[in-house]
């Protein structure tokens, strides 16, 4: 009969993993709770007018490409990281992730200038019902905010793997 050996010979960074994670899930819940307080107070400080329609309209869109690029970074490098590590090792992996992620990056700089490029038509589908002085702030706004478009396979690289 086979025996099982002991929990922490199979895996000894258990409890060190186990904190990590606790440490992670907390700032995951205090980032939602700071999330939940900012839109009530800046409608406090600002009021509700064109400024905050434009940060808030501006806000969702780059939200929403950034929801959609990150996981899928995130779902398509892990397999491939580990396939990898398992055929030919740790280093060749490694320098198959620093090719895919140059890629990734070539794609985020192309893709940000397309959104700097058509940020008006992005603005006029996502919300007709800005006037003009909004769209335009509205559009500046996300101009500003697209290159963080960029910045996050920096950010990604070493928490994905």
């Amino acid at each position: 009969m086979l025996r099982r050996p002991p929990r922490s010979t199979l895996f000894p960074y258990t409890t060190l993993f186990r904190s990590i994670s606790l440490v992670l899930v907390l700032l995951v819940v205090f980032g939602k709770i700071l999330a939940f307080i900012r839109d009530p107070l800046i409608a406090t400080l600002f009021g509700a007018n064109n400024q905050t329609d434009a940060f808030f309209g501006a806000l969702t869109i780059t939200t929403i490409l950034f929801a959609f690029i990150a996981p899928t970074i995130t779902a398509s490098i892990v397999p491939l990281f580990i396939e990898e590590k398992n055929k030919l090792g740790s280093q060749s992996a490694w320098k198959k992730m620093t090719g895919i992620f140059v890629l990734f990056s070539v794609l985020l700089v192309a893709l940000t200038i397309l959104l700097i490029i058509i940020a008006p038509l992005v603005v006029s589908l996502i919300s007709p019902g800005y006037d003009e002085v909004t769209k335009n702030l509205t559009v500046q706004l996300i101009r500003l905010m697209s290159p963080l478009l960029i910045a996050m396979p920096l950010k990604d690289r070493k928490s994905v793997v």
